[in-house]
């Protein structure tokens, strides 16, 4: 019985795995937490774009699209 437990969890893991998906906002997220590790900015979250502001007056923008 618990070999049958095994497998069928292992099959739903593997089938879960391919249908995995993320939004825009995720990304998003995920990006801001990564470059937060390397700059020190004011971060602004704007729909699909992320606005990195410094100190020194420099911003940039980055923009998140889905690709089919």
């Amino acid at each position: 019985m618990n070999e049958t437990q095994n497998v069928e969890t292992k099959e739903k893991n593997v089938c879960s795995a391919a249908n995995w998906t993320t939004t825009v906002q995720d990304l998003l997220f995920d990006l801001k937490c990564l470059i937060k590790e390397y700059y020190v900015a004011t971060f602004t979250e704007s729909g699909k774009n992320l606005k990195l502001s410094f100190e020194n007056g420099q911003s940039f923008l980055i923009s998140v699209k889905a690709c089919n």
